[in-house]
């Protein structure tokens, strides 16, 4: 199966160059870019001469089709690298601001422990007296009534 035309990548890959440097030699006009099209395609037969002249061989059955597949799937592994890079740091965000309000929720919810442990200990203290007011109560009560006649 032959190709009329290649994407830069596609050209790129078959000529061992970068699409920057393929990008260059449709500027300079060693390699024909496909008139008014939109993005860019390059020229097979460009393509094919220009490895020649590289001293590389080209086969048109299946060169293409091999360059197409590795471009595609050099393309695909860069969108989910970049895809994988950046919810990688969107998840690092994520947990980072979850770890802010783990924080500071311990903070304040040790900070609530420790006032109720001091109300704790000023309620006790505050039960012993009145039990001891109480005893002391009591305890006139029955003098009272063991003095008295009735």
């Amino acid at each position: 199966m032959s190709q009329d035309s290649y994407t830069p990548a596609q050209a790129a890959q078959l000529l061992g160059l970068s699409v920057k440097r393929v990008r260059q030699l449709v500027a300079s006009g060693k390699l024909k870019a496909v008139p008014k099209s939109s993005p860019l395609l390059i020229r097979a037969e460009s393509v094919h001469k220009e490895r020649e002249l590289r001293g590389e061989k080209v086969t048109r059955s299946a060169t293409p089709q091999k360059a197409f597949e590795l471009a595609s799937l050099m393309e695909v592994i860069e969108l989910i690298e970049a895809a994988r890079l950046a919810g990688r740091s969107e998840g690092i965000e994520i947990a980072q601001r979850q770890i802010e309000s783990v924080e500071a929720s311990r903070e304040r919810t040790e900070q609530a422990l420790f006032e109720a442990q001091s109300k704790t200990s000023d309620l006790q203290a505050a039960l012993a007296e009145a039990r001891g007011r109480l005893a002391i109560l009591e305890a006139q009560t029955e003098r009272k009534s063991f003095f008295r006649r009735s």
